[in-house]
């Protein structure tokens, strides 16, 4: 859950309706250049298959895209893929438990 999000439901009633703009530091963040990652290309196997904007996946789950590709780097992007953008929702309250 958005950690944002939870304030915006506080106080509806059953069968509510509401639209909420979460801005993006309470959603998924501002996008920030420290999760830009460059690895050498002799580090990374298959190097010249990798294309701008390819999203990847480690062996242990992490998800980058891949964000630039040089004659010598890739750098890859660890930022989520809504950072940095404001989201609206469309919000009923369905059931309160």
């Amino acid at each position: 859950m958005i950690a944002g999000f939870d304030k915006w439901v506080v106080g509806m009633k059953l069968w509510q309706t509401k639209t909420i703009n979460i801005p993006a530091a309470e959603a998924y963040w501002v996008r920030s250049k420290d999760k830009l990652i460059t690895i050498d290309k002799s580090k990374v196997p298959n190097a010249d298959q990798y294309k701008v904007w390819m999203q990847v996946q480690t062996d242990y789950g992490q998800v980058f895209k891949v964000y630039q590709v040089t004659d010598t780097q890739i750098i890859f992007d660890w930022n989520h893929e809504l950072a940095g953008k404001d989201l609206t929702f469309d919000i009923t309250i369905k059931e309160i438990k």
